[in-house]
């Protein structure tokens, strides 16, 4: 009897302790779970915190001025995000703000001039642009900007002018098209050929500078190829207005290559595209003597 009791004690001795170290065991490994929930929950929040901080520039380039509000650099690359966002008022102030702390950034000065140059400001915009310039002759992209004041303006050689100077400092299809585009206001056929093909040549997908080269082919009495580059603008961008325009043009007036059905069509989508385009009464005019 002993011995079985014995023998029962031992048994419940023994199962008590696997129960113990089971329990045991089981809250030991769900101890390091938690810990390691725990700690996943706080690197979340990290996450989270860090994922609002670097959410867009802007947030990004707050969050450096929150720290550093002494530096002109957060300023100017937050007014840089907030024009590209076109918030002018907000990118004005910050560009301003930057200027103070570094009076003589020419890149400051130039980009602060793009934000009054978008809003109208074409006078103020040169002034912050001729003072950028003075700090930093060699800037090819001040130089840009003020070859297109120059143009919007009116002033074409002046703007001739500030464009040869961008494109001799730096190779850029822009600033060659902007040439070339000048020298085609201007009437310089041979010149806007030349700047508008080295454009072309840099960058081949660009349907404004396709279009450019069939109205100076078109000009020069090339219907063939003027053709051919409105056709090739169309196929970069399908809504390019000016190429239907002038495909329906040359298909009506050109008699080498006349087609008034084709005609028809690519003047009836430039009005489609643009109802506000300056030639939507020359072009209903052409299209009402087509269809008679």
């Amino acid at each position: 009897m002993f011995i079985q009791e014995a023998g029962d004690s031992f048994s419940r001795r023994f199962f008590n302790k696997q129960k113990f170290l089971k329990k045991t065991t089981s809250d030991f490994l769900k101890f390091p779970f938690i810990i390691l929930l725990l700690i996943t929950f706080l690197l979340s929040l990290l996450t989270l915190s860090r994922n609002i901080t670097w959410e867009n520039e802007i947030n990004l380039w707050k969050n450096c001025i929150a720290k550093a509000s002494a530096k002109a650099r957060p300023y100017r690359i937050l007014a840089d995000a907030l024009q590209e966002e076109k918030r002018w008022d907000e990118a004005i102030l910050n560009y301003k703000r930057s200027l103070e702390i570094e009076p003589s950034s020419p890149s400051t000065l130039n980009n602060l001039g793009a934000v009054y140059e978008n809003l109208g400001f074409r006078d103020k915009a040169m002034d912050l642009y001729t003072e950028a310039n003075k700090l930093s002759p060699e800037s090819s992209d001040t130089l840009n900007n003020m070859g297109n004041i120059a143009m919007k303006k009116n002033n074409i050689d002046e703007a001739i002018h500030y464009f040869s100077l961008a494109a001799s400092k730096k190779v850029n299809p822009e600033y060659y098209y902007n040439l070339g585009t000048a020298y085609l206001k201007a009437n310089k056929l041979d010149d806007a050929l030349v700047w508008m093909k080295k454009a072309r040549d840099l960058k081949e997908d660009l349907a404004s500078v396709h279009a450019n080269l069939g109205m100076i082919y078109c000009l020069k009495n090339y219907p063939e190829a003027a053709i051919a580059e409105f056709k090739r603008a169309l196929e970069i961008n399908p809504e390019q207005v000016e190429a239907h325009f002038n495909l329906g043009i040359i298909y009506h007036y050109d008699v080498k290559v006349k087609d008034d059905q084709i005609a028809l069509r690519h003047l009836r989508r430039a009005l489609e595209l643009a109802q506000d385009f300056p030639h939507k009464d020359v072009v209903r005019n052409i299209i009402k003597e087509i269809e008679k």
